[in-house]
């Protein structure tokens, strides 16, 4: 058992090779996201963690906000689902576990294959029933749009989506109907080399966002996201809103008097193939992209240091 983020609690394996560096803070755990979050969240949003894998981001989000139905940590994989219930337990309840896929339909069975130590690959989509090591579940479907429902975040309240659901990223997208979140997280793998997540984010009419390990910078294109992914081996975060408000606070810029993130949508989005003129030029000088998710981050890094854990004592 580890503690993390201050006064939380997150339990890990002592053979659990891929959480071990990261709970000692040998490696950082998607720095990019912390910084994120940390700009974005406050106490009345609601956070939604698809693929939530143990829950680190739940735990995260629980530092920011104190309602517990406000946070819903989704996770179709049951060994994996087992752990993340534990450590909602060992955080008093902090967020609200769900072991179901996120999909385009609720209420559906569907088969998801889980290696026991490879916890991180587990899917609905990719085609690992032949591979050595992987065991079929059978799991319900959920939407997303059923989710923010249920976690009884209104119309005008600022809903925040990590996404990172190991190929099923667009179905789930798909389920979101009419409720779109104010700040999408989502990973596009650097094995996609046609990106077509950010594509199908960009068809949305949402800005797409990315951090290089200083500052987040606004990607204009897929020609710009795929630049940024350049080993196939790792999986990418980016950032989408269509939100002015938000697009403020995710570069940490301050907000302008008005309507409270998740209320106004007032920008002309920015389409795939779009350059910006001089009249709407990127905030920053063109990214060299985010590291990729986990392996890339640095140790020490700055702002990524609210992910370090520490042994409570006596454990």
């Amino acid at each position: 058992m580890f503690r993390v983020f201050g006064s939380r609690q997150i339990e890990i394996g002592l053979h659990d090779r891929y959480w071990i560096p990261y709970v000692l803070g040998f490696r950082d755990y998607e720095p990019e996201i912390a910084v994120c979050l940390a700009h974005v969240l406050d106490e009345t949003s609601t956070f939604v963690d698809g693929g939530a894998n143990i829950g680190w981001w739940s735990v995260c989000a629980s530092t920011r906000i104190p309602d517990p139905s406000r946070i819903v940590a989704i996770e179709a994989a049951p060994p994996v689902y087992a752990r993340l219930e534990r450590n909602a337990e060992l955080n008093n309840g902090a967020f609200t576990p769900r072991n179901a896929a996120v999909w385009s339909r609720s209420g559906e069975s569907l088969t998801i294959h889980v290696h026991a130590t490879k916890h991180g690959s587990s899917s609905v989509t990719r085609g690992y029933s032949r591979e050595r090591g992987y065991e079929p579940y059978t799991v319900p479907s959920t939407t997303l749009e059923e989710t923010i429902r249920q976690s009884g975040a209104g119309p005008e309240d600022l809903v925040v989506l990590k996404l990172d659901v190991e190929g099923a990223e667009i179905p789930a997208l798909n389920g979101l109907g009419d409720r779109r979140p104010s700040l999408l997280v989502y990973e596009d793998h650097g094995m996609e080399r046609e990106s077509a997540t950010s594509a199908h984010v960009f068809s949305l009419g949402y800005r797409v966002f990315a951090w290089d390990g200083g500052r987040i910078r606004e990607l204009f294109d897929l020609e710009a996201v795929r630049a940024v992914k350049t080993n196939p081996t790792r999986g990418y975060n980016f950032f989408a809103t269509d939100d002015d408000q938000v697009a403020r606070r995710l570069l940490g810029q301050e907000a302008e008097a008005g309507p409270r993130p998740g209320v106004r949508q007032s920008r002309p989005v920015d389409r795939p193939g779009r350059r910006p003129g001089p009249a709407d030029a990127p905030p920053f000088p063109p990214s060299s992209g985010p590291p990729p998710t986990g392996e890339g981050a640095r140790p020490g890094s700055g702002p990524s240091r609210l992910g370090t854990a520490t042994p409570p004592s006596g454990t």
